[in-house]
């Protein structure tokens, strides 16, 4: 018999929960554990893990499950990891700079810490100490990453704004904009910006304007599947 109290820890458990006959079994198991001091935790350190369990199995679970989820790394942690993994003896040949570690910083943005150990040792390992090519490779493996979630694709464009026709007030200003998403702008007091809106009719160039907003400003381009986010209902 478990002793109470008793915390269980499942680690990477979330997948298992998308099949129907195990979501049965965690829900008896948590009939039996109601009023007792014994509690059972479901850990990932991976989001894509909870998309893998439709909606329609979460509400069935709702009565029972309690999702907390944790704040990825933020900007000082992401660095001191970086930090760390570049003072490594495999990343010797890879000449470090303080601008090197802040591209890395901003790069692994939205990773947990053993997905960014994974994809830096991996970028490493394959970089042959250049430092581009340890960027590249980097945001490969970032990509790579990302895509294991159905609901968002990741992708770095490769349109320019000598792609986009007109609009050379919008190219102006977001050339401008961008030094607001550099380091320096961090300390010198001034905060993330929140986003930028674009609407209008359909095929009026609001996608490639998105990609060549993604090039100027150096970051990734999101996008978010409803259909998969909800299981392909409605």
């Amino acid at each position: 018999l478990v002793p109470e109290p008793t915390i269980s820890l499942v680690y990477d458990g979330l997948p298992w929960l998308a099949e129907r006959g195990t979501r049965r079994r965690a829900l008896d198991l948590a009939a039996t554990l109601t009023g007792r001091r014994r509690h059972v935790l479901f850990l990932s350190e991976f989001p894509s893990d909870l998309s893998t369990v439709r909606a329609g199995a979460l509400e069935e679970l709702a009565g029972s499950l309690r999702h907390l989820r944790f704040p990825l790394p933020d900007e000082a942690t992401r660095g001191v990891l970086i930090a760390e993994l570049l003072g490594e003896p495999e990343a010797a040949s890879i000449p470090s700079s303080k601008a090197l570690g802040e591209r890395l910083t901003a790069l692994v943005a939205g990773l947990g810490r053993d997905e960014i150990r994974l994809a830096l040792r991996e970028a490493v390992l394959g970089a042959d100490g250049d430092v581009e090519r340890l960027v590249v490779r980097a945001r490969e493996r970032k990509v790579q990453l990302v895509r294991s979630s159905r609901a968002l694709e990741l992708r770095y464009p490769q349109e320019g704004p000598q792609d986009l026709g007109g609009l050379d007030l919008l190219k102006t200003w977001l050339a401008h904009r961008k030094r607001a998403f550099l380091p320096e702008a961090r300390r010198f007091g001034l905060p993330q910006p929140r986003g930028l809106l674009l609407f209008g009719i359909q095929g009026c160039g609001k996608s490639l304007a998105a990609a060549v907003l993604s090039t100027i400003f150096e970051l990734p381009l999101l996008r978010l599947d409803f259909a998969s986010l909800f299981g392909g209902a409605g």
